[in-house]
């Protein structure tokens, strides 16, 4: 037994050298040109971090695949969109198709985001899809950013001031924060086109972004499609847009996050979208908060 001991104690050094030796190391992920095969965008490039389940699903068409379906039925040929959060840029890429005679305005404030976006517009013979490296939030002029940098989710960031997710649970996650300077700006500041139709996924900030655009909304009554993050934020969008004659729907089913659809109560999308048939991948639309 003694001699069965001193070997084992002599040989896991060795089986642990081996180990490393035949299993591959850490694999880099790499932004890479891809052409989307499926979906609304298909055909389209975009440079996307490789390798990545969420890329692949993106590459596939079936990520976000409620959320696509319903911009099918919102979003017509001539329309202008505001793409608030371009992350990776599916929602870019989408709405770019869907809206080819139109314009598309896309807000990415975390320039190794915005980096990314850029090289996907330039690989596209577009000319009617525009990025602004900033932040929309209830206030324009300087903010400081704070995001989980290189070694953490690059979607998770919050504002000074502002709000999103700066939770325990995500310090504990990715270690803290690191900081940047940004461009903050509220849509009813922004110097552009009249939106008919907005994306918002702000991590946090859906409430600072629609009180920072009361004013076009309540003017112009563009279509919404908001990601809410937690109950607070759906509280606090809830309060924003309700003076002002909008009605909010779910669309899909919640998981981490809400993803909901916001309509002005004029807006005659509504008595269409109630009707059988309408392509939407999980029942039929559910109004929340009603009366």
């Amino acid at each position: 037994m003694p001699f069965r001991s001193s070997l084992r104690r002599l040989a896991r050094p060795l089986v642990a050298a081996a180990r490393d030796w035949f299993e591959p190391g850490p694999i880099e992920v790499q932004d890479q040109l891809v052409t989307i095969d499926g979906g609304v965008a298909k055909g389209t490039q975009c440079y996307l971090p490789r390798p990545s389940v969420l890329s692949d699903r993106i590459i596939r068409g079936d990520y976000e695949s409620e959320t696509t379906s319903l911009m099918e039925v919102l979003v017509g040929e001539t329309d202008v969109c505001f793409d608030i959060g371009g992350h990776y840029g599916h929602f870019m890429m989408t709405l770019a198709s869907l809206a080819h005679d139109g314009a598309v305005h896309i807000f990415e404030p975390f320039s190794k985001n915005a980096d990314r976006l850029e090289r996907s517009i330039r690989a596209n013979p577009w000319n009617h899809v525009q990025l602004h490296r900033a932040a929309v939030a209830d206030q324009t002029g300087a903010l400081v950013l704070h995001h989980a940098g290189d070694q953490g989710d690059d979607s998770m960031a919050y504002l000074d001031g502002v709000g999103g997710v700066q939770t325990e649970a995500s310090f504990e996650h990715y270690g803290g924060f690191e900081s940047t300077s940004v461009m903050g700006i509220s849509l009813d500041e922004f110097e552009g086109p009249i939106p008919n139709f907005i994306k918002v996924d702000a991590e946090g900030a859906e409430k600072s972004v629609l009180q920072g655009g009361r004013r076009l909304l309540e003017t112009y009554k563009p279509r919404l499609i908001v990601e809410v993050h937690g109950p607070r934020e759906a509280f606090g969008c809830a309060q924003v847009i309700s003076s002002i004659g909008y009605r909010v729907f779910e669309f899909a089913p919640p998981s981490t996050t809400l993803p909901v659809l916001l309509l002005h109560q004029d807006d005659p999308m509504i008595d269409r979208l109630s009707k059988p048939g309408t392509p939407l991948s999980f029942g039929q639309l559910k109004e929340l908060y009603p009366g």
